[in-house]
């Protein structure tokens, strides 16, 4: 059983607009046909008499102009019809017949293939037309699919590499509901040892160094509130004036250049903490970090644990720090 021929094969033939691979098809059918035309007349010539095909009921040539417009639509099929009025055989005027007479029989012929190439081509043309929007869409369809598996192929090297960050990173083993009971547990933690257990509960939830400040009355330095284990400062740092005005609205955790408390590089997250008592401004909770970017968990984490020392810093002279009192040694 012989295999058809694929119709979308000819949605690569559009209406002429000027461009080589629109025209390419058109010039590619015009000379198909003219070389059928040639053959069947060097056929009639072959293996006929002169005049042969004049005498058939049916000219040859409407086989060809209805080949050329079914496979190539209606410019093909009209050009082919008018190739096929130049080379068909034009019997000589018979004495005594009208010459408006002869012209009108000589242009039957010619008139009818031209009727038919327009009748028949513009249907196909019509389905060429669809044929090619169908691939136009196949075309964004299948582009739109490797978009999505592109996409998809990236989301899960991306998941592989973040399961392979997490399991090769260092990490507390503590589990996290210990961590959350840690984390309740410091609103009863010693005024002595509130700084390590901020650190140590800190720890549970990220690598990243935790510090305890104390802010002076006269809020004009911070200092932290166990200078010699402190992983961020060392000493007293002088509170710049935007600081502390954000500090003193209780906003929510914000980020801040490092540079600005005086720590040489990166940036910090500050959490102020309120006192339970006075509702006044006691201390804030400083996470350090290298990346500014993508710090909304740490704020996060920086208000649990302003909210949870809300009730050491509060009540708790030891905690606080005067102009008229000493620096720790």
């Amino acid at each position: 059983m012989t295999q058809r021929s694929d119709p979308s094969s000819r949605t690569d033939r559009p209406l002429l607009r000027g461009s080589h691979s629109e025209i390419e098809p058109f010039l590619r059918g015009i000379l198909a046909s003219g070389v059928l035309l040639l053959l069947a007349i060097a056929f009639e010539h072959l293996f006929f008499d002169q005049g042969f095909y004049a005498s058939l009921v049916l000219h040859p040539f409407w086989i060809i102009v209805l080949l050329a417009t079914l496979e190539s639509g209606l410019y093909v099929g009209v050009a082919t019809a008018g190739l096929a009025a130049l080379l068909m055989e034009w019997p000589p005027r018979q004495v005594g017949v009208d010459i408006t007479d002869y012209f009108v029989d000589l242009a039957i012929l010619p008139l009818q293939w031209l009727l038919a190439a327009l009748c028949i081509g513009l249907f196909v043309q019509a389905n060429i037309r669809a044929l090619a929007a169908l691939r136009r869409e196949n075309a964004r369809l299948m582009d739109m699919n490797e978009t999505l598996a592109s996409e998809i192929l990236r989301a899960d090297q991306a998941l592989h590499e973040t399961e392979v960050r997490i399991v090769t990173q260092p990490h507390n083993p503590a589990p996290p509901l210990a961590a959350f009971a840690d984390l309740a547990g410091l609103e009863q933690a010693p005024a002595a040892s509130v700084a390590s257990q901020t650190r140590a509960v800190a720890l549970c939830f990220t690598p990243l160094p935790c510090d305890l400040l104390l802010i002076s009355e006269d809020g004009r330095r911070a200092w932290p509130q166990d200078p010699r284990t402190s992983p961020i400062f060392s000493g007293p740092v002088p509170l710049p004036v935007q600081v502390l005005e954000r500090l003193h609205d209780f906003a929510p955790a914000f980020v801040i250049p490092a540079d600005s408390l005086g720590h040489p590089g990166g940036h910090l997250v500050l959490a102020a903490i309120r006192g339970r008592t006075a509702g006044a401004l006691t201390g804030a909770v400083a996470f350090l970090t290298t990346d500014a970017t993508g710090t909304e968990g740490l704020c996060a984490l920086a208000d649990l644990l302003a909210r949870a020392l809300a009730g050491p810093m509060s009540d708790a002279p030891a905690l606080r720090l005067t102009e008229d009192q000493s620096v720790p040694a």
